[in-house]
């Protein structure tokens, strides 16, 4: 499970003065001797509390006693011990030098990995316990997050969104109809980003939902074409190609005059 080396050999020697000195006073941690993600159990045997600063040289000392996916999943494990906590007692007691010597172990365990984070076998298929989600829900309510990284996280997703744009169209700042489906300049687009985006072209939005009984407006008597919109006579025309253009002018200018007044 180990390798047998002198990191081995330091490990087993801070569990050991762990178990001889038993419970601490004051602020303690427990940790596994052997890891739960290497099948380790919450056996009492399994069990010592440390301290801080011995929880985090352990830790080390498993990277160092490890390799392979093991020593993968020690690493994150390292990682952890140096994010920012809840445990009052943690804040503030971080040396930099830990933070660093942490931070570059995860920037060369993350090289080569194709989706940029790191998989762990030990948690993957598990379905988390109704207990477990109503306690990360309610660890979760009521955080606010600051204005700066709210802006930071606005600027990527438009950097993203625009990347995906100029690489569909050739034009970053082009958007697609949601009628038509293309592409065209802003200009000439109806922009809506409330309560979800929704852009599209006027004519296309006034054809999309154009009632199904618009048809039915154009009656043919003594080789002559009628055209009526909504009770309007809009005249009497020679050919039906006629009849139906003024007809799809009314419809039209109603269609624009009713958005107008709903867009007020």
């Amino acid at each position: 499970m180990f390798l047998n080396n002198k990191y081995k050999r330091w490990y087993y020697q801070i569990v050991t003065r762990a178990r001889r000195r038993g419970v601490l006073e004051g602020y303690f941690e427990k940790h596994h001797v052997i890891p739960r993600s290497m099948g380790g159990k919450n056996y009492f045997w399994n069990m010592v509390y440390l301290t801080y600063r011995e929880h985090y040289i352990v830790h080390w000392l498993l990277t160092k006693m490890t390799e392979g996916s093991k020593k993968r999943k020690m690493i994150f494990a390292l990682i952890q011990m140096t994010l920012t906590t809840t445990v009052e007692k943690r804040k503030g007691i971080i040396p930099s030098r830990w933070f660093d010597k942490s931070r570059n172990l995860r920037v060369n365990i993350m090289k080569g990995n194709k989706y940029g984070v790191g998989v762990i076998s030990a948690n993957k298929g598990k379905k988390a316990s109704p207990e477990l989600r109503a306690k990360l829900s309610a660890s979760h309510k009521g955080k606010v997050l600051p204005k700066d990284q709210i802006e930071k996280i606005k600027i990527g997703q438009q950097k993203a969104y625009a990347k995906r744009r100029e690489s569909a169209c050739g034009n970053a700042d082009w958007y697609k109809c949601a009628y038509c489906k293309k592409w065209d300049n802003p200009a000439n687009l109806i922009i809506e980003r409330r309560p979800y985006l929704n852009v599209y072209h006027k004519l296309c939005s006034i054809n999309y939902h154009k009632p199904a009984w618009v048809a039915k407006g154009i009656r043919s008597s003594n080789n002559s074409y009628r055209a009526r919109f909504k009770g309007k006579h809009l005249g009497s025309f020679s050919s039906v190609e006629d009849a139906k253009l003024a007809y799809e002018n009314a419809v039209q200018n109603y269609f624009i005059e009713l958005h107008s007044v709903k867009s007020e």
